[in-house]
């Protein structure tokens, strides 16, 4: 038998998403990352997402950065899942956000965010795609230790969505 949550932890956590809204300073951001696989990563965070936006009020963003889109599949209904990805030219995702930069365009100009129906959170979807970005991240990663722009821009793509999230929270 699991334990009883709380109500104390629910008022003291919804106490504490008030004051970080007070605050004025944009949205918390956090960011899980392991090599390894099925360490809960996926159902950490969109549990601790869903905890937060139902029981605390927190508007939050989850940005689904792995390929394998394990945690778009999870929040998202089926049909939900299927509209989403039925057209290749029309997905809003990750991918939305990486590709135009590895074309020379800069940053993307929208937040390409959908709503879940059954967690309370808002999601940038993964994409498959983005594993064909990897090795660009990698470069450019290294070009952006030793002051490269591209590298720059690459690697602050990521502080430009957190930007953009602006009304949210939280963006994990």
């Amino acid at each position: 038998m699991g334990r009883k949550k709380s109500p104390q932890f629910d008022k003291r956590l919804t106490k504490k998403v008030s004051q970080l809204r007070a605050n004025g300073d944009g949205p918390y951001s956090v960011c899980f990352f392991n090599n390894k696989g099925g360490v809960g990563k996926t159902s950490l965070v969109a549990n601790l997402g869903a905890q937060l936006a139902l029981n605390c009020g927190a508007k939050v963003l989850i940005v689904d950065a792995d390929p394998q889109c394990n945690l778009t599949q999870y929040v998202l209904t089926d049909d939900e899942f299927i509209d989403a990805y039925s057209d290749d030219s029309k997905i809003e995702s990750i991918y939305s956000i990486i590709h135009p930069l590895s074309i020379g365009r800069g940053y993307s100009h929208n937040l390409p965010v959908k709503k879940t129906q059954n967690f309370g959170f808002d999601v940038v979807l993964g994409d498959p795609r983005l594993a064909l970005k990897e090795d660009l991240l990698a470069q450019d990663w290294r070009d952006a230790r030793s002051g490269g722009t591209r590298g720059l821009r690459t690697t602050f793509v990521f502080s430009d969505l957190i930007k953009k999230a602006e009304n949210y929270d939280f963006v994990f």
